[in-house]
């Protein structure tokens, strides 16, 4: 029996193998990609409907890129110095009565 070895992919792209129940593996004729996101350990796993490992490749970078409003917002993010952070919370505090004038405690 001839072990038949597909060309290897570009990283974060896979063929998927399973193990049958009589101890064979099924590779899978399609190509699968992975990638990982922040805050995640395990990589998010994800069937590519193609053969094609160009085709998969542009469809994995696709899933990788940023959002350009997540973009902006993040960059936006990044602005905020203490200064305007701890004039927003004063802001909101007082806004919602949380804060009053006198600053007094409940204990």
């Amino acid at each position: 029996m001839m072990n038949k070895r597909k060309a290897k992919l570009p990283d974060g792209l896979f063929y998927r193998e399973r193990k049958r129940a009589d101890g064979t593996v099924a590779v899978s004729t399609t190509i699968y990609c992975f990638y990982y996101v922040p805050a995640r350990r395990q990589p998010i796993v994800k069937n590519t409907r193609t053969t094609d490992a160009d085709q998969a490749l542009h469809y994995l970078r696709k899933l990788q890129s940023e959002h350009p409003a997540a973009r902006a917002q993040r960059i936006e993010a990044d602005k905020v110095t203490v200064h305007d952070a701890l004039a927003n919370l004063r802001a909101d505090r007082e806004a919602r009565g949380v804060w009053s004038s006198g600053h007094s405690s409940t204990a």
